[in-house]
């Protein structure tokens, strides 16, 4: 019994001691246990003007913590970024700027500002480009001014450099003249030209030798003349003013300008024969009469049965008996906006005639102002409105036309102007 006792005691001492060794290693704390610590951890990091702090914990017992001071480490800065530059950044490197550290106010100059980057302007033209050329632009970075860029700019067709307009051509009585220039990049290739104005001629002697030098022609090749400062009041003094006109043709076909002209009125021929019989008169193939002229009077164009084409001035207000009487190749005519009155038989035997008529009111119409006549078999010649007549009014104004009394015989061939 006593030895039982014995190897019990031994037990419990045995099992006493196997506890402490796997409890905590020295020293000992007042709870009895032998403290087995972590590792040390930074809970307060040093600086660079105060020191920081390491704790470690009992692997144990969490409750139990130990730590210490970290001493103060000079290379530990809290660094502020300042505006002041100490190596500025270029369009291609990096620059530098001054950093204090907000702790211990000590100045460092590692804080890299970046690079810039070109920044730049707009394109100028350097050179411009020509015809032959081709052009340049630069840009410049505004960072700095040593970095530029080029581009093309491409020929210009129309960016020519022209010398003085000299005559290649010398105008005469019946023809235009030239006058060219030519561009200095390019002589050979690059030309233009424009008309000299012919002669004009001054008076009706000036006409007549004019026309008496040159070959005879026909009525597909006429000569174009343009009358300048003649007056109607010195052909006047002839019976026949425009037969006075028409003598100093020389028997030459002509279109004849009078624009340049001061004729208020073209006057009366008294007799038919007479306009009939004048020399030369189907020598007219065209006439633009002078601006300014009011009246056309009676036969003053009767038997110009080649003319073809006749400008009127707008001032026109009338024109008199048998004016275009017999001109057969007359296809056309415009009458002004201000025209009034149109004589009896104006444009008798104008057999395929389009009448254009400006004005806005239907105009006096004498008798009989757009008739023919034509031949019927057992009959003979029988007055007939000129077959192919069509007459253009303003589109306004056609009911007008159609119902007006003298212009009422044609109304089924008055149409709006298109």
């Amino acid at each position: 019994m006593k030895n039982l006792t014995k190897i019990l005691g031994i037990i419990a001492l045995a099992a006493v001691i196997g506890f402490g060794v796997a409890g905590c290693e020295q020293p000992t704390d007042p709870t009895g246990h032998i403290h087995q610590w972590g590792e040390w951890e930074v809970t307060t990091a040093a600086t660079c003007i105060a020191t920081g702090s390491q704790t470690r914990t009992c692997t144990l017992d969490a409750t139990h913590k130990e730590t210490r001071d970290i001493a103060i480490d000079p290379t530990v800065h809290d660094w502020l970024v300042t505006d002041e530059v100490i190596k500025a950044p270029t369009c291609t490197e990096t620059g530098e700027g001054k950093t204090v550290c907000k702790l211990c106010g000590v100045f460092d100059s590692e804080h890299i500002l970046p690079v810039l980057g070109h920044d730049y302007g707009n394109w100028t033209e350097t050179k411009a480009p020509t015809c032959t050329e081709v052009g340049e632009e630069t840009r410049t970075c505004n960072h700095d001014s040593s970095y530029k860029e080029t581009r093309p700019i491409a020929i210009d067709p129309d960016a020519h450099d022209w010398g003085t307009w000299v005559e290649t051509t010398t105008p005469t009585y019946t023809t235009t003249g030239v006058e060219t220039r030519k561009c200095t990049h390019n002589p050979l290739v690059h030309t233009e030209t424009r008309p000299l104005a012919q002669l004009p001629i001054t008076s009706v002697a000036n006409l007549s030798t004019v026309l008496s030098s040159l070959p005879a022609n026909n009525a597909d090749t006429p000569y174009e003349i343009v009358l300048s400062g003649i007056d109607i009041t010195d052909l006047a003094k002839a019976e026949d003013p425009l037969g006075e006109l028409f003598v100093a043709l020389n028997g030459k076909y002509v279109s004849l300008d009078l624009s340049s002209c001061e004729w208020d009125e073209i006057p009366d021929i008294t007799n038919w024969n007479i306009a009939q019989d004048r020399p030369d008169n189907n020598k007219i193939i065209s006439i633009n009469l002078p601006s300014g002229i009011t009246s056309i009077g009676d036969y003053a164009f009767f038997f110009c049965y080649n003319l073809t084409q006749i400008t009127l001035p707008t001032s026109l207000i009338s024109i008199g008996k048998e004016t275009f009487g017999y001109c057969s190749s007359l296809m056309q005519i415009t009458l002004p906006i201000n025209i009034t009155s149109i004589g009896d038989n104006s444009f008798g035997f104008c057999d395929s005639l389009t009448v254009v008529c400006l004005a806005q009111s239907p105009p006096t119409l004498g008798w009989a102002a757009f008739w023919t006549s034509v031949y019927v078999d057992g009959v003979g010649f029988e007055a007939v409105i000129i077959p192919n007549l069509q007459i253009r009014v303003p589109a306004a104004s056609v009911d007008m036309y159609k119902t007006n009394t003298e212009w009422s015989t044609y109304a089924d061939r008055i149409n709006g102007i298109e």
